[in-house]
């Protein structure tokens, strides 16, 4: 099973500007862009965004890697002043908001 890492990106009223398919990674991995994920939200003036991904597994709770990849495109999106607003992982049997989760340091 592919896991494939979409963003949906926002305007400033959260409605929904675009997605984009970042990755289509491999059974229990996907990797990600930032640039991309970054260069899209420039070029296509979003306040905000979301990621959304799903594991193969029956588990929706982020790996260590969901947690480090997660991180360093929010950081990077803060720096266009861009937000990131949830990480949301899919599984076969549950799903994982981290912002929910408190996994992701929202403002």
């Amino acid at each position: 099973m592919k896991e494939p890492l979409y963003v949906v990106y926002l305007n400033n009223d959260n409605k929904v500007i675009g997605d984009k398919l970042i990755s289509l990674g491999q059974s229990m991995q996907t990797s990600l862009d930032v640039k991309d994920i970054v260069r899209t939200a420039v070029l296509t003036d979003a306040e905000a965004v979301i990621l959304v991904h799903n594991h193969a597994s029956t588990s929706a709770e982020p790996s260590t890697s969901d947690l480090k990849a997660t991180e360093q495109v929010q950081t990077c999106l803060e720096k266009f002043d861009v937000q990131l607003l949830d990480h949301v992982i899919i599984s076969r049997e549950e799903f994982c908001s981290m912002k929910r989760e408190e996994k992701l340091n929202v403002k």
